[in-house]
């Protein structure tokens, strides 16, 4: 009776020791993953769009990485910042279908949603004020597109053209690094000097609808512009 009730009991730590290997497997294959609210031009067989992902606790502007794959159970919408909690699962070489991951990526839970103040910033703009004060309509009007793919910035000063890079954004702040410009003569009334000197100093930022407005250090209004459409969606609209 004592063996019997030895063995039932070595049966069920065998079991447990089962269950709790396999549960502990799978957490270790499990990871925090972030997706960009927009995808990027990539190619994989042809020409595609693929989500930008990076794993860890936090974000880092600088690593995110085109994601050839799907996350089976993840549906994405544009715009938003994902934070997920993913399973990946290696796949036989033998069921490996040609050109395809050998990682299953699994949608386990969406950890966070929120929207992305920054994929709403990117396009073109034309300013129509500068330091709090309407521009002259009767000047050149200084320009500023967003490359978010990119992480630039580049424009018109109403005068040279100009560019630079993003050096941090987030969902309030925006730090460029040094924005370089043309230098030729130009005759036509501009505001070069001044547009340029507040788009060194911008620090935060705010969009709404068809305006972007950016800030100082000490919350004071720089720059700010309107949305310009494509002449696509014109087209389209006539």
């Amino acid at each position: 009776m004592r063996l019997q009730i030895g063995m039932r009991n070595l049966f069920v730590l065998i079991l447990i020791f089962i269950f709790f290997s396999c549960s502990t497997q799978k957490k270790m294959n499990e990871f925090t993953y972030w997706v960009n609210s927009t995808k990027v031009d990539c190619m994989g067989i042809g020409p595609m769009s693929c989500m930008q992902v990076q794993k860890g606790s936090s974000v880092k502007e600088s690593q995110w990485t085109s994601f050839y794959s799907a996350i089976d159970g993840f549906d994405y919408e544009p715009g938003y910042l994902y934070k997920l909690q993913v399973r990946e699962e290696s796949i036989s070489k033998e069921a490996v279908p040609a050109d395809a991951s050998s990682i299953k990526y699994t949608l386990v839970k969406v950890l966070d949603k929120q929207i992305d103040n920054r994929s709403f910033i990117k396009g073109k703009w034309l300013l129509m004020r500068i330091n709090g004060n309407p521009v002259n309509r009767s000047i050149a009007l200084p320009t500023l597109e967003i490359d978010m793919d990119n992480f630039r910035i580049s424009g018109s000063t109403g005068c040279n053209t100009y560019s630079g890079l993003i050096q941090r954004l987030n969902q309030e702040t925006i730090q460029l690094g040094n924005v370089v410009s043309t230098r030729k003569a130009c005759i036509n009334r501009n505001i070069e000097t001044v547009y340029l000197n507040a788009l060194n100093e911008i620090s935060t930022y705010r969009q709404d609808n068809d305006e972007l407005v950016l800030f100082g250090e000490k919350g004071d209004e720089l720059l700010a512009f309107l949305k310009q459409k494509d002449k696509t969606d014109n087209e389209g609209k006539q």
